[in-house]
């Protein structure tokens, strides 16, 4: 009898671990992550001094990401910084939205996910400028765009994964107001050298859903100069800007 049950015991446990290995191994369709982000700054205005800052933000985004099926995702952000230059001050506050669709391939055993898409965005751009003479303006640029990415996910063990997420973000029908003009809404050229990098790295927390994600970015963004005129035919003559973003997410990350 002892040894009857000596041996149920260990069949159960036997069992039980194998049980938990075929949870951790099974790879969920839903990922929803939201945390915090730095950002070093720089606004390079076209024939104007430039500004550097420091902007702090937060980040969020939903995945349906079954193997070998459809992609889909949703996301935003909102970041906000005062950038400093020679003839004075630009607070800066950049958000947006997105949604993406795709497909994603498993490859090596499911070690690798592999996950082109495409969809639609829409970004806000808001300069406070505070020159160091003459009057304060405010800029609020918007901005739509279709991304074209690929996102890819490579399991070195159990406990990390590694990935990569790079995206172009062709601009259409981008706009800017400005508060000394009020209700007028002046179209800007579309821009299309708009790009993101970033190199995630996954913490899985123990076999659980929870995990955390670290995710060092780069990106570059332009606004267009205007291309609208007054009503004695004289352009606006609002430069371009080009943005240069890098720095750092911290994510925590649930998967069901």
């Amino acid at each position: 009898m002892r040894q009857l049950l000596t041996g149920s015991v260990a069949m159960l446990l036997s069992i039980g671990l194998f049980a938990d290995d075929m949870v951790c191994e099974c790879e969920p369709n839903s990922i929803v992550y939201f945390g915090g982000s730095y950002t070093r700054s720089h606004i390079d205005p076209d024939g104007l001094s430039d500004f550097d800052g420091h902007m702090g933000g937060v980040q969020g985004m939903y995945q349906y990401r079954p193997l070998c099926s459809l992609y889909a995702a949703i996301g935003g952000f909102w970041r906000a910084g005062k950038n400093t230059g020679k003839t004075g001050t630009r607070d800066l506050l950049d958000a947006g939205v997105h949604e993406r669709i795709g497909y994603t391939f498993a490859l090596n055993c499911d070690q690798i996910l592999l996950t082109p898409y495409t969809g639609f965005g829409y970004r806000h751009l808001t300069h406070h400028v505070k020159p160091k003479t003459g009057s304060k303006i405010k800029l609020h640029y918007n901005e739509f765009f279709f991304p074209v990415g690929l996102q890819s996910v490579y399991d070195t063990c159990r406990w990390l994964s590694i990935g990569l997420d790079v995206v172009w973000m062709p601009q259409v029908f981008p706009t800017v107001t400005f508060d000394v003009v009020d209700g007028a809404r002046w179209v800007i050229e579309s821009t299309y050298k708009n790009f993101n990098a970033a190199l995630p790295l996954y913490l899985h927390i123990n076999c659980s859903n929870w995990g955390v994600v670290l995710k060092p970015f780069f990106e570059f963004w332009q606004d267009g100069r205007t291309i609208a005129k007054t009503q004695f035919n004289d352009p606006l003559g609002l430069p371009k800007n080009s943005y240069t973003f890098w720095g750092i997410e911290l994510n925590l990350q649930y998967a069901f």
